[in-house]
């Protein structure tokens, strides 16, 4: 009876494995939604509201909506320094975890482009960031569906033989 409840239990826990690997692909894609709906925000807010930078990106730092990105909330917080913008945001963005290199990179580049130029020049350079950001989302999107496929099954024939070791 002991050695059914083992087998069962390293079944499961093999199989949980394969699943949390997979949900971690799901969560990146999440991520990358969400950055991509602020870059949306920031273009439209600065195209039709005219709303100065700063105090637009300490408007979405309190937005429940993208709390996910941590890094606004804390740019909003150290905005009180007289630092230069592209400081502050390097600042805030290294507080942020859970980022890949490639949205880590196109968020700095954000940075770089957002205060420093006039509002209709960061609009472009903001719809150029998305164009770049949706390559980033068709890859995340592919290997979510292929590899997580592989670790869900993954983790449950490693569950079966782990079984059939212990059998």
């Amino acid at each position: 009876m002991l050695k059914l409840v083992g087998m069962i239990l390293l079944f499961l826990g093999s199989a949980g494995m394969g699943a949390l690997m997979a949900r971690g692909l799901a969560k990146r894609t999440e991520v990358i939604l969400l950055i991509q709906r602020l870059l949306l925000a920031l273009s439209n807010d600065l195209r039709y509201r005219k709303t100065p930078t700063l105090q637009l990106l300490k408007g979405m730092g309190q937005d429940k909506s993208f709390e996910k990105l941590s890094f606004l909330a804390e740019f909003r917080q150290i905005t009180s320094q007289t630092a230069p913008f592209s400081q502050l945001w390097e600042e805030a963005l290294q507080k942020q975890s859970g980022l890949q290199k490639d949205e880590l990179e196109l968020l700095r580049e954000t940075g770089k482009i957002l205060g420093s130029a006039d509002s209709e020049s960061q609009i472009n350079a903001l719809n150029l960031q998305q164009k770049k950001l949706e390559r980033i989302l068709e890859e995340s999107l592919q290997k979510q569906q292929t590899q997580g496929k592989l670790f869900r099954s993954m983790g449950v024939l490693c569950g079966f033989l782990l079984i059939i070791l212990t059998f």
